[in-house]
């Protein structure tokens, strides 16, 4: 098992896809682009977070979730997401820093009652539906789906540009 306990917890460069595509879907429709996450700790990267275009940030801090394992974050994740209401589009980064289990989309989707899309390196809007490209070992494969949707995306699905002073502050 492995120890995090001298570990500075901040967001995954995995996470940092995410919110770019969320960004970008977010330029292309005004929709509005909200931040979840839960751990411990990790209050210094929710401003590095909202720098990145987020409108919002939803945390929640428990130290109960030091040894949560993608069950249990997922099922918090997803109350969290059925408490905020009419959400149609979660992106999730396509692992996380610490274990890239590559669990937690599948599991949302499972528990929310989304579509779910994995290995998106490549998306964009269609009225109401994306159409997205998957990057598999056979080759590429393009789906276009409505939501709600729960996607996972690669990290060459862009290049998060890194905030200005101006965005941080």
């Amino acid at each position: 098992k492995l120890s995090f306990e001298k570990a500075r917890h901040k967001i995954s460069e995995y996470d940092r896809n995410a919110t770019e595509a969320g960004v970008q879907i977010k330029a292309e429709t005004g929709a509005e682009l909200i931040g979840l996450t839960c751990g411990t700790d990790l209050a210094p990267s929710l401003k590095d977070a909202l720098s990145r275009g987020l409108d919002t940030v939803e945390y929640i801090d428990d130290p109960r979730l030091a040894d949560a394992d993608h069950r249990v974050t997922a099922k918090l994740l997803a109350k969290a997401i059925e408490a905020m209401g009419d959400v149609n589009l979660v992106i999730c980064g396509e692992g996380s820093s610490d274990e890239y289990a590559q669990q937690i989309n599948a599991r949302l989707a499972s528990m929310l009652g989304f579509s779910s899309v994995s290995c998106v390196n490549r998306m964009e809007t269609i009225g109401d539906a994306l159409r997205l490209e998957r990057k598999l070992e056979e080759g590429v494969e393009i789906v276009e789906v409505e939501g709600p949707v729960v996607i996972s995306v690669m990290p060459d699905i862009n290049d998060p540009p890194i905030p200005s002073l101006k965005q941080i502050l």
